[in-house]
């Protein structure tokens, strides 16, 4: 019951992030998609909930937009791992260059990938 009654929170506090951002938009005539707008939506409510820090899409500029157009390029890199086992060591060698191409949006998801290493770390430890 805790844990649901905390879902609910994240829950409550995200969607009123998502609202006055939505009426924002609403109040200057902007366009939002939508379809990014959940995507952001759920990835701040399961990193709040999951990891140390929620990673605030919502709160970026377009509500994620940038961080999903570096998703759509990563996972399709990412696929690679499964026919060159050394595409991971190649992106811990070029951590630097990506976030240089990438941006802050980069930065963000390596460190939340490294905070989830981290946290199953202290879980298979424990």
């Amino acid at each position: 019951m805790k844990s649901i009654a905390r879902i609910e929170t994240v829950l409550e506090k995200h969607l009123a992030t998502l609202c006055r951002r939505l009426n924002g938009l609403k109040e200057r005539k902007r366009p939002a998609n939508m379809s990014v707008v959940f995507r952001s939506l759920a990835v701040d409510v399961v990193t709040d909930v999951s990891l140390p820090e929620s990673m605030d899409l919502l709160e970026m500029e377009y509500l994620g937009a940038a961080h999903e157009d570096f998703l759509r390029g990563f996972t399709e890199i990412s696929l690679w791992n499964r026919h060159l086992l050394y595409v991971n060591a190649v992106f811990e060698r070029l951590r630097k260059r990506l976030v240089g191409m990438q941006g802050e949006t980069a930065l963000h998801l390596m460190d939340a990938v490294e905070g989830q290493k981290e946290q199953a770390r202290r879980v298979i430890a424990n």
